[in-house]
């Protein structure tokens, strides 16, 4: 059970990755598993469940994901900055409840019955 707990906030404690790019008009890239573009001036962050974050100049208009942005004028260039933790951080933390959890229905029910 102490296992379980400490994998739990082990996953949560630990930091994630600290992802950035320049984009400019026209320019489409990735930083994880988000997919940036720029076009018409719009930054649009997406990943597979549609878009997380959309904004124009210094105006965002969607913001679903926390980042940080710089729109520089010359060239209509953005300057993107993700905070990232990738999908192994979630299965780590289920597994980590998944064993605590375990642990608890074998000592509540199996061993003391």
């Amino acid at each position: 059970m102490v296992a379980g707990i400490a994998i739990a906030l082990a996953t949560l404690l630990m930091p994630g990755q600290q992802l950035s790019g320049t984009f400019c008009d026209g320019q489409s890239g990735r930083l994880g598993d988000y997919v940036v573009s720029v076009s018409g001036g719009y930054l649009r962050v997406s990943s597979q469940s549609g878009d997380v974050f959309v904004a124009w100049k210094d105006m965002p208009i969607l913001r679903k994901v926390w980042l940080d942005y710089t729109y520089f004028e010359d060239g209509d260039c953005y300057t993107v900055e993700i905070r990232y933790k990738g999908v192994h951080y979630i299965y780590a933390f289920a597994a980590g409840l998944s064993l605590t959890g375990g642990a608890f229905f074998y000592m509540a029910f199996l061993k003391y019955r």
